[in-house]
């Protein structure tokens, strides 16, 4: 399928009853932007193929065979939000022999497509959600050995799905206090913040008046969930599951993200610089978090987060 190589699928569209997916063409382009959307705001900007809309049926994307060889997953990343996981990615993403995709949109489309198409089945989007990664892990450059891909805070309540889609790749979680988390937000709030921007029902919330005039109390409500989650997956135990908090320091994660996914003793100083510089912008000398005063209003979701803190303080 040579016409196609080099290009992704971006985009799922329900219409009249049928999916569709766009198509952006990505050339060798290496994934170094903080976000996917940022990735995928300069590819349209290129000339060339992306002046046009490519369009095509779901079942093009499920039935090709792939234009170039796929590098397997070696980790995905789970986080609570504004918990150090942008900035992991971009590190990661400095080394030229990585595939990094953080948040790409339509990772997480496909795993709500029941949201708009109640008659897919589970075993459909596994398949789509499978091939859909494999086309972000071609070797485009020929250089890709390794693949990282950070999912959206909220796809922690994907896990049972993923681990058994994916029952031998590690998967690595990333916390942080409620306190940091929520001021973040109000500083820069994401949609996961705001009611209405994700299903509630996904976020296991029942939106109510008070939280459209609070939105701070709604964030808790979301975090706190988060919490339960890591906790309910730490129970598990599966082997191939690493906790680290944001507490613990940001040098300190790189490194041990390296030891526990990566198995190597040693990060190359090129990424480590780039803990230097602010996970959203590199050209930015990072000088610390602002401070805002904010005290959380919910106790239960700081007795989670300390629950939570305990026991992967415990595991480490």
């Amino acid at each position: 399928m040579e016409f196609l190589k080099h290009w992704l699928p971006y985009d799922l569209k329900f219409e009249d009853g049928a999916w569709k997916c766009l198509w952006i063409h990505a050339g060798e382009h290496h994934f170094n932007e903080p976000f996917f959307d940022d990735t995928l705001s300069l590819l349209r900007i290129k000339k060339g193929s992306n002046r046009y809309i490519s369009c095509t049926n779901v079942s093009v994307l499920l039935d090709i065979p792939l234009p170039l060889k796929s590098v397997p997953v070696n980790a995905f990343i789970f986080h609570v939000s504004r918990c150090g996981s942008t900035l992991l990615s971009q590190a990661l993403s400095v080394d030229e022999k990585h595939i990094v995709v953080p948040e790409a949109p339509i990772f997480d489309q496909v795993l709500r497509m029941q949201e708009f198409d109640e008659h897919i089945s589970d075993e459909q989007i596994q398949e789509l959600f499978k091939k859909v990664i494999a086309w972000y892990g071609q070797n485009r450059t020929t250089s890709y050995e390794r693949y990282f891909i950070k999912l959206d805070s909220w796809h922690i309540h994907f896990y049972e799905q993923l681990r058994n889609w994916f029952p031998e790749t590690p998967f690595y979680f990333l916390s942080r206090e409620p306190e940091a988390i929520v001021t973040s937000h109000i500083k820069r709030r994401g949609i996961h913040a705001i009611p209405g921007y994700v299903n509630p029902s996904l976020l296991k919330i029942n939106v109510t008046e008070k939280h459209y005039q609070d939105f701070n109390c709604y964030t808790e409500l979301v975090i706190d969930n988060f919490y339960l989650k890591y906790i309910d997956v730490l129970q598990k135990k599966d082997l191939l599951n690493y906790f680290y908090d944001y507490s613990f320091g940001v040098k300190e994660m790189l490194f041990d993200f390296y030891e526990k996914v990566l198995k190597e003793a040693s990060v190359a100083e090129p990424i480590l610089s780039r803990l230097g510089t602010h996970s959203k912008d590199a050209s930015v000398v990072f000088n610390g978090d602002e401070k805002i005063d904010y005290e959380i209003k919910h106790g239960e979701v700081i007795k989670h987060y300390h629950m939570l803190l305990k026991q992967i303080t415990e595991l480490s």
